[in-house]
């Protein structure tokens, strides 16, 4: 799979690498990737205001990531609402 950043979206190339996410495995017993269904459901269960979060520059660090899908997962949503914010304003 060939992301070009030149070309794609943000949205688009984040979603790329959202596809190759749900294909891996864990190595082994020691290296555990959180599968991605898990990050997006965390995030729908912490019921984060995306918009507010936006507007008001939240910052968001997870100590226990080792793998930064949390971190994707809020860097793609946090973009989304940048571009409506966007839209709003013209």
């Amino acid at each position: 799979m060939q992301v070009n950043a030149e070309y794609n979206d943000p949205i688009d190339r984040a979603d790329k690498w959202i596809e190759l996410i749900q294909k891996l495995h864990s190595p082994d017993a020691e290296n555990v990737l959180t599968p991605w269904r898990v990050v997006d459901l965390n995030y729908a269960h912490a019921n984060v205001d995306w918009e507010n979060a936006y507007k008001y520059k939240q910052t968001f660090l997870d100590i226990n990531s080792k793998s930064a899908f949390y971190g994707l997962y809020a860097g793609k949503m946090l973009y989304e609402e940048s571009l409506k914010f966007n839209d709003k304003q013209t």
